[in-house]
C-alpha cells in the first residue's frame, strides 16, 4: 500500500484544481468542441448498437406493427372459418329439405329461412323469411324438417314468428308410439324442456321411447299427427288429482342450430281443385 505524504497529497489537488479550471475554461470558450465530436464519433455507433440489439429486429415500432398484422390476419380467418362453419350448416339443412315433399306427400309444404331468434331470450321463437304473402298462416305446423319444432303465431306479409315447442306457452295433442295420449307442453321458462301431460297410467312410458304429434284436438288445428317430437326423458311421475302420467320428452331438434325449416302449408289439393286449410285463429 502506498501512503502519499502531506506535501504530496496537497500537490496533487492543486494539480487537480488547475486542470478542471483549465478544462472548464478551454470548454466555455467551445475550444473543446473537436474532441467532443471525436469521441461521439467513437461512442455513438457502439450506443445503437446496443439500441437495436434490445429493440429486436426491425425496432420496436417494426415488432407493434408486425404483431398487429398477426392480429388482424387471425381475427380475419376466424371470422372466415365462423362463415363457412354456418354456411355449412345452412347447406346440411338445405340438402335434407330436398326430400320433404317425399317426407309428407299429402301436404303442401314450403321451405323458409331462419331470420333470427328471441333476442331477449325469455321466450323461445324464431322469425323466418316466409309470411302471409307466401301463404303462412297462424298455426300452421314447423318442421327442421325430421322432426316437429313448433307453431306458426304471429304472421307479417314477408315473415312469420314461429314460436317453439319448448317455449310454456305451446301446447299440442300428442302420443306415445306405443301407445298413449296426452297433451304436450313447453317447460322451458320452468327449467324444463317439455311434458307429456294427462298419459294413462297403464300406457308405462319408458324412457327413450318416441313422442308423436297427435291428430284431432283444438291444441292441433294445422299440425299433422305423426310428426316426431322427441324421446321419453327420466322421471316419470303420477299426478294424483288426476292419476294419469307426466311424462318429460327430450325434443330431437336442436333449435340453437336451425338455419332453414319447413312450414306445412296444409293438406295437398287433389288434382283439378284446391283445398282451403283448417288453421288456428281464422
Amino acid at each position: 500500500m502506498i501512503t502519499l505524504s502531506a506535501r504530496q497529497t496537497c500537490l496533487l489537488v492543486a494539480v487537480f484544481v488547475l486542470t478542471s479550471g483549465t478544462l472548464i475554461g478551454l470548454d466555455s470558450r467551445h475550444a473543446l468542441d473537436p474532441v467532443q465530436a471525436g469521441l461521439h464519433g467513437l461512442v455513438d455507433p457502439v450506443t445503437g448498437a446496443f439500441d437495436r440489439l434490445a429493440d429486436g429486429p426491425g425496432g420496436g415500432s417494426s415488432v407493434a406493427e408486425e404483431l398487429a398484422r398477426v392480429t388482424a390476419e387471425r381475427d380475419a380467418l376466424r371470422a372466415e372459418n365462423i362463415a363457412l362453419q354456418d354456411a355449412e350448416k345452412v347447406n346440411e339443412q338445405l340438402r335434407e329439405q330436398l326430400g320433404i315433399e317425399e317426407k309428407y306427400p299429402d301436404h303442401e309444404v314450403l321451405a323458409a329461412g331462419v331470420v333470427n331468434p328471441d333476442p331477449s331470450n325469455t321466450r323461445k321463437f324464431l322469425v323466418i323469411d316466409k309470411g302471409a304473402d307466401d301463404g303462412v298462416r297462424m298455426g300452421m305446423a314447423v318442421v327442421d324438417p325430421n322432426h316437429y319444432v313448433g307453431q306458426v303465431t304471429e304472421v307479417e306479409p314477408t315473415t312469420a314468428r314461429v314460436t317453439l315447442l319448448v317455449d310454456r306457452s305451446q301446447t299440442v295433442a300428442a302420443r306415445l308410439l306405443d301407445g298413449g295420449d296426452g297433451v304436450l307442453v313447453g317447460m322451458w321458462q320452468e327449467g324444463g324442456r317439455a311434458e307429456l301431460r294427462d298419459v294413462p297410467i297403464d300406457a308405462a312410458p319408458q324412457p327413450g321411447a318416441e313422442v308423436l304429434t297427435a291428430d284431432g284436438g283444438a291444441q292441433s288445428v294445422g299440425i299433422p299427427g305423426r310428426l316426431p317430437i322427441g324421446v321419453v326423458g327420466e322421471g316419470v311421475v303420477l299426478d294424483e288429482q288426476s292419476d294419469t302420467l307426466v311424462v318429460p320428452v327430450v325434443p330431437y331438434c336442436q333449435f340453437d342450430d336451425l338455419k332453414v325449416v319447413t312450414v306445412i302449408l296444409g293438406p295437398a289439393p287433389p288434382a283439378g281443385g284446391a283445398v282451403e286449410t283448417p288453421v288456428a285463429g281464422q
